[in-house]
């Protein structure tokens, strides 16, 4: 994945998690774990 997409992603996401009122400490685990789901599921793509 390009460094823009992958912050862009990231951005996204912290909005989601803030607007549905995610606990603030666990913001950056969550947001990790999510991270690598997308990236596993963007590699499962191409192949």
């Amino acid at each position: 994945m390009k460094e823009s997409a992958r912050a862009g992603m990231r951005r996204i996401v912290k909005r989601l998690l803030k607007k549905y009122k995610y606990p603030p400490e666990g913001q950056e685990a969550a947001l990790e774990t999510i991270m690598t789901q997308c990236e596993m599921w963007s590699e499962n793509e191409l192949k």
